[in-house]
């Protein structure tokens, strides 16, 4: 232990030395040191000192004439008390996609939405179960009115957030139940009657057949959320058991960012004789959520990977900033190697006790600044207020999944926020796919001799470390697995893997020898392909 904190002692006085030598030209660059030497698109001519930070400005109003609709609540024929939460909460005009399905839900007929991050889903549901609750009258003793079934534990609580702060005044009980949460308690609330219920598949399954006094006799409405996260998240069998056991007279509403086969077989499942409503472009084709987005990317060397993260993060400690991983295990490394050099981070990932995710969330939620590690659990819906930056470190493993971690800034017409893909050398044809979806993102170079000089004392920390470096060997393993073990699994990106030079992978990690993994080619007829992950 004695010559782990002296090696850590050596580690962070060797960086401040460094640091403090480092005579900046003014304060701005010394926030900020990723330098933009050139965007290929404009001329040669650009200072050579631009910083990344300062890529574009967009216009606020260009958002806003797209993001909102004309139409404002008090002319949608709503209940005055309706109208009236709505106010108090600071809510007065639509979104597009909440003028759409409002009136559709509120004749009560049952609704399939594909619509992007950001659009305003939340009240798009919301409101329709808050007019129909008023409407009838339900009292706690009708047991549950309204279900709403999300995908993840931090997005049921968001929502509920915003749900309770509505039903408040409208004097509707509303209750949250989710996995790893306290289930006595989620019980006895449930028993004596919830109104309005926002649930995680797992949980609401397990009450439906475990809480006696859980009443769910006079459902009125059920409300899918993030319909293709639930089935990606595996929650299939336990959707359907959900579908059979709720009352079948009731209305259904499924929003989901994707339409897939598999939840067009839910729609035929859970809708009777649905509206289709699909918003995900504006007349000029570009992404309606990501207008106000600045997108970039760079290619890096696999060995400068983590010296460049490293690097950005210093320069930017007055940021707001999300990491995406695409492991649960690169999350533990990186967020305790951050810690232990002095750049305090937070995470999120699955593997989390709930207790910790809910005080991290809100933590997060609610700072000014500071440095969140997750993998793709906080990509799907989660509203975090003025997040500057949303980098991947780790590839998107689809279009789709690049475009909800991006999601996670600039959400809003008044919001704006900066995005930075960081790809190795073989995985750029992600690129191609990104601008086939007409994203614009842009090409920035960086020079090397701007990065921190730290991979020696990096690589010495690790090695007379042993908690570190066994932590290190299974982040680097799981690197490895995530390309191999999706629902995009192939061959492709078995070759992906065999490009990557790991003798350079493996320095990201701090690692001095490339660990041993047996790797099996993909067969697509071979359904234990994703028990590995």
């Amino acid at each position: 232990m004695k010559i782990e904190i002296f090696i850590f002692s050596k580690f962070l006085y060797f960086i401040k030395k460094e640091k403090t030598s480092k005579k900046r030209k003014d304060s701005s660059s010394d926030e900020e040191n990723i330098s933009k030497d050139k965007i290929k698109s404009e001329k040669s001519n650009t200072k050579e000192e631009e910083n990344i930070n300062t890529f574009g400005k967009h216009k606020q109003d260009e958002r806003a004439d797209f993001f909102f609709s004309d139409k404002k609540f008090s002319e949608m024929k709503l209940t005055p008390l309706t109208v009236e939460c709505l106010q108090k909460q600071g809510f007065t005009i639509s979104t597009e996609v909440q003028e759409k399905v409002i009136p559709i839900a509120k004749k009560g007929k049952d609704i399939m939405c594909t619509a992007k991050t950001g659009s305003g889903k939340t009240l798009a549901f919301l409101i329709p179960a808050m007019e129909l609750l008023i409407k009838a009258d339900f009292q706690q003793n009708q047991g549950v009115g309204v279900i709403v079934i999300t995908p993840t534990r931090e997005l049921a609580l968001q929502i509920y957030d915003v749900a309770k702060e509505l039903l408040f005044l409208a004097h509707k009980k509303c209750g949250v139940i989710i996995g790893g949460g306290y289930r006595k308690k989620e019980a006895n609330k449930l028993i004596k009657g919830v109104n309005l219920l926002i649930a995680t598949p797992g949980r609401l399954m397990d009450h439906l057949n475990n809480t006696e006094g859980f009443n769910c006799n006079n459902l009125c409405m059920l409300i899918i959320d993030e319909a293709d996260a639930i089935l990606k998240n595996g929650f299939e069998d336990e959707l359907i058991q959900i579908l059979k056991i709720l009352p079948k007279e009731r209305q259904t509403m499924l929003f989901s960012a994707t339409l897939t086969k598999k939840i067009e077989n839910l729609g035929l499942l859970s809708l009777n004789n649905p509206v289709y409503i699909k918003l995900e472009i504006n007349p000029e084709g570009q992404n309606n959520n990501l207008q106000n987005l600045e997108q970039g990317y760079i290619i890096v060397s696999p060995n400068l990977k983590f010296i460049f993260l490293y690097t950005f993060l210093k320069k930017n400690k007055s940021k707001k900033i999300m990491i995406f991983f695409n492991s649960c295990s690169e999350v533990q490394f990186f967020s305790l190697l951050l810690n232990y050099i002095g750049i305090s981070v937070l995470q999120i990932s699955g593997d989390l006790k709930q207790i910790n995710r809910e005080t991290i969330y809100r933590e997060f939620f609610n700072s000014e600044k500071g440095i969140l590690l997750c993998t793709d659990v906080a990509q799907r819906g989660l509203d975090f207020p003025e997040v500057d930056w949303i980098i991947n470190y780790d590839l998107p493993l689809s279009v789709d999944e690049y475009l909800h971690r991006v999601g996670r800034t600039a959400r809003g017409p008044d919001s704006h926020g900066k995005s930075l893909l960081i790809l190795l050398p073989n995985e750029v044809d992600l690129l191609e796919r990104i601008k086939e979806k007409k994203i614009e993102i842009k090409e920035y170079e960086f020079k090397k001799e701007k990065l921190e000089n730290i991979q020696e004392k990096y690589e010495i920390l690790i090695e007379t470390n042993p908690a570190l470096e066994s932590l290190a060997v299974d982040a680097y393993k799981s690197y490895i697995f995530s390309y191999l073990y999706t629902k995009n699994n192939s061959n492709d990106n078995f070759k992906n893997i065999e490009n990557i030079d790991k003798e350079k992978l493996v320095k990201s990690f701090g690692l001095k020898e490339v660990p041993f993994i047996k790797l099996k080619r993909f067969d697509k007829n071979n359904k234990n392909n994703n028990k590995s992950k």
